[in-house]
């Protein structure tokens, strides 16, 4: 079977990127979101798109449409509300929860769309030759990969309603230069 017809056999509310950029990966231990660490733990990662990539942004845009339709009925009363909130974000223009740009904040971030996606289940983690990868050192904040996400409908108790994203699974690509800010045993030795 080929990619196209893989990714035609997902659900309209699935997307498979192109080659994304990592950051703020968290997939091989369940982590709390909350700052403070209380809260449900879940697995999760940042995902940076290249603004450059239109055909990924246009597969994330159906699929929240999609997600949309979906939690019409099923969520939201029979109706699309005016203000859904979702969490596919242009890093140059939207605010982070303190009011501040995402690239202003996070450098990398400038010139990609981000979308933070999480799950309670462990998502699916191989390199390009679909071998699974269990080393947490080899997909890091920083490297290049692929993910395949599901977006969903919400609404909070507080009336709040949105579009969020499910992380399935990870493909790692190729190395990139860490987010951490730690350098290589070759630079900090040279």
């Amino acid at each position: 079977m080929s990619n196209t017809q893989a990714q035609s056999s997902l659900p309209a509310t699935s997307v498979t990127t192109g080659k994304v950029r990592l950051s703020f990966v968290n997939i091989f231990e369940p982590r709390s979101m909350n700052q403070d660490g209380t809260g449900e733990k879940k697995y999760s990662v940042l995902v940076m798109i290249p603004k450059t990539d239109k055909v990924t942004i246009d597969k994330v845009t159906k699929a929240i449409e999609a997600a949309k339709q979906a939690a019409k009925d099923s969520k939201w009363g029979g109706k699309i509300p005016a203000v859904v909130k979702t969490t596919f974000k242009d890093a140059d223009k939207d605010v982070n929860q303190s009011g501040e740009i995402y690239s202003a904040v996070n450098e990398e971030q400038k010139g990609h769309f981000i979308i933070n996606v999480s799950s309670k289940n462990r998502p699916g983690i191989v390199d390009a030759n679909m071998q699974e990868i269990i080393d947490p050192a080899k997909v890091y904040s920083g490297c290049y990969g692929k993910v395949n996400m599901n977006f969903f409908g919400y609404k909070h108790a507080t009336g709040g309603v949105g579009i969020s994203a499910g992380l399935q699974h990870v493909m790692f690509l190729e190395d990139g230069d860490p987010l951490s800010g730690r350098v290589s045993a070759e630079a900090a030795f040279a």
